[in-house]
């Protein structure tokens, strides 16, 4: 990239300006010595995108919005979160989902993920 333009060379020489953009090169336009704007080349937007392509990559539980039951109690009286309980669905979910990765389970020991993964 070579020095700046200023604003009245840009105006003057705009179509020599567009046809070293057109050859890949930036040009940086300064008013006085301060940058303001750059020329760069156009890229053509990628094609409209099609709605539903992550189909099957969401998963949500059949019962993500029944009620949590009476046992959920995030703040204990140290401010330490205490138990959550979790709907069925989910909790199933968590489970298979630690079964394929070395994670602590409940108990806080960490357990090797089950080869053939």
């Amino acid at each position: 990239m070579d020095a700046p333009v200023t604003v009245h060379e840009a105006k003057t020489n705009l179509s020599k300006l567009l046809a070293r953009v057109e050859q890949g090169e930036e040009i940086v336009i300064a008013r006085g010595s301060k940058p303001v704007a750059k020329l760069v080349r156009f890229q053509q937007a990628n094609a409209p995108r099609k709605l539903g392509g992550d189909e099957g990559l969401v998963w949500m539980a059949d019962d993500f919005d029944d009620e949590l039951s009476d046992e959920l109690d995030l703040l204990g009286d140290d401010d330490e979160i205490l138990e959550v309980a979790w709907p069925p669905a989910l909790a199933r979910h968590v489970a298979e989902e630690r079964a394929k990765y070395d994670v602590p389970d409940e108990s806080g020991a960490v357990r090797p993920a089950e080869s053939g993964e």
